[in-house]
């Protein structure tokens, strides 16, 4: 699945908004929900998203999304996500924003494996400081590794925001009260595959490894639990006790989280702002009672919110909340709201140390700001539609990252000699016609330059009229045939060299 592409007007580089040298206050608002396969109602969203604004009302500039168990786990959603249901959330999502705020805010990544969904939406007054926006999957259920399903797993959005990286991840961890491993692993198997994806040159990379971003948000059912020792029914008892007393610090002491955290086997260095909440997990659905069924698990808080940042202190904490009035699911919704100084790193960004042809299509890009729209220079580039924010619109020039000079130039390149028709010398030195087809050479078949081409008689040791079997071995071509391959690379990579042709032949077939 493909994330939702950015509008034209996040493409471009921009320090507006900028604060100076002491970078721009960025408010984020990150929420992490596992709504048990439930349907997400208008009414519930804006319970959700009203209770941080309860604590402070500023107005967010972005909005991090993340849902777990969006659909229920069934074979058929394990194989394949469900677009026509996560559209209608994100309509929904949509219409609750510009409900509570009267701005229609811009979706700038949209991403989804299976159940873990995440949905990231900036203010119209911050789209013209985003750039290099890009979402990501990283499936970790069963499976071995490419075929790896999305049973569990994290979703990531990355970008820059005034210069500085932001990375933010929505992930949902193995469960069970004694797998505290596996979700460690999970966390690192999710950090690894990030790390691989930004490091490759491809949609605008390499970029920062997500721990190496100015800020990384981790947020999700995380699923660590309450450990308070003892029988089963004991440590229930001792959890709901300190639950009915308020006594938050009590069960922070037990906290499996946190003590993975201190023993430096995940989260390593992560931040989370104090929890004044009672546990998230688990209610018997439509309530807020804790487990009553046979199974009477102990109450947890598997709904997180943490940050990473490698290179100073320039994320604040301003709320950090459970919405305990929304009642369809096992989970309690929780909200974090972060004050990030964006624009105040000092370290190299992605962007300044982009390669020549990088920057070049950087430069390269329309200011949208300089278009005169209806005869109006001072109107802003117009917002997208929600449909918008799945439709596959894609700025070559971003994408690939190369310019349309650097494009022009590889056009003018001189391309390899490839005679017209059909010629075995030539063959054997490495050189293949424009229509040659391997696959349909091997099957019997002719080039569509081969005029010529007898495939009768090839399989007979012979070239037909054109080529006399005595003719065949002194052209080079004896059984078994093994052609030359071209020098140009079968894969097009669009970073190796300004000069190389804009579409060079994939020898082979695929392109």
């Amino acid at each position: 699945l493909g994330g939702a592409v950015a509008p034209a007007a996040l493409r471009r580089s921009s320090t507006l908004g900028s604060s100076g040298g002491g970078g721009a206050r960025v408010r984020l608002w990150v929420g992490t929900w596992n709504v048990n396969g439930k349907v997400c109602s208008e009414a519930l969203l804006s319970e959700w998203f009203r209770n941080g604004a309860q604590h402070e009302p500023a107005v967010p500039d972005i909005y991090s999304i993340g849902f777990q168990e969006f659909v229920d786990l069934t074979a058929r959603n394990v194989l394949s996500d469900d677009v026509s249901r996560r559209k209608e959330c994100a309509a929904r999502v949509e219409a609750v924003l510009t409900s509570l705020h009267g701005e229609r805010y811009v979706a700038v990544g949209m991403e989804q494996c299976v159940g873990v969904l995440l949905m990231v939406y900036v203010h119209p007054r911050l789209v013209s400081a985003v750039t290099h926006v890009r979402a990501d999957v990283i499936k970790c259920g069963f499976g071995v590794g490419d075929a790896r399903a999305g049973n569990k797993g994290g979703t990531a959005v990355r970008m820059a925001v005034h210069g500085s990286q932001l990375c933010l991840i929505n992930a949902h961890l193995p469960a069970g009260a004694s797998h505290a491993d596996e979700r460690n692993d999970t966390f690192d198997e999710i950090v690894a595959g990030l790390q691989k994806a930004y490091g490759e040159r491809l949609r605008g990379g390499p970029f920062p490894s997500p721990l190496e971003h100015d800020l990384c948000v981790f947020a999700g059912d995380l699923n660590y639990r309450l450990e308070p020792g003892g029988a089963k029914e004991e440590q229930n008892q001792v959890v709901r006790d300190a639950v009915a007393q308020g006594k938050w610090g009590k069960l922070l002491q037990i906290d499996q989280l946190r003590a993975q955290q201190r023993a430096g086997l995940a989260f390593q260095g992560f931040a989370e702002a104090s929890i004044d909440f009672q546990p998230t997990y688990k209610y018997d659905a439509g309530t807020s009672r804790y487990d009553s069924s046979e199974k009477q698990r102990v109450p947890s808080y598997c709904d997180r919110v943490l940050w990473l940042e490698p290179q100073g202190a320039a994320c604040k904490p301003v709320a950090y909340v459970a919405c305990q009035g929304v009642l369809v699911s096992d989970h309690k919704p929780v909200t974090a709201l972060l004050d990030w100084s964006a624009g105040s790193s000092q370290r190299t960004s992605a962007e300044s140390a982009a390669s020549p042809a990088q920057q070049a299509a950087e430069a390269s890009l329309i200011d949208f700001d300089a278009i005169d729209l209806d005869g109006d220079a001072s109107a802003p580039p117009p917002l997208p539609s929600a449909e918008s924010a799945f439709a596959d619109e894609f700025d070559l020039s971003e994408l690939f990252g190369f310019s349309a000079a650097a494009e022009g130039a590889a056009a003018s390149a001189t391309p390899p000699s490839q005679p017209a028709a059909f010629d075995p010398p030539a063959f054997a030195a490495g050189s293949a016609p424009a229509a040659f087809d391997p696959p349909a050479f091997a099957a019997g078949g002719a080039p569509a330059a081969g005029a010529a081409f007898d495939a009768p008689a090839f399989s007979a040791g012979g070239m037909g009229a054109a080529m006399p079997p005595a003719q065949f071995p002194a052209a080079g071509m004896g059984a078994p045939m093994q052609p030359a391959q071209p020098a140009q690379s079968t894969a097009f990579d669009p970073f190796a060299s300004s000069t190389a042709p804009a579409f060079p032949v994939a020898f082979g077939g695929g392109g």
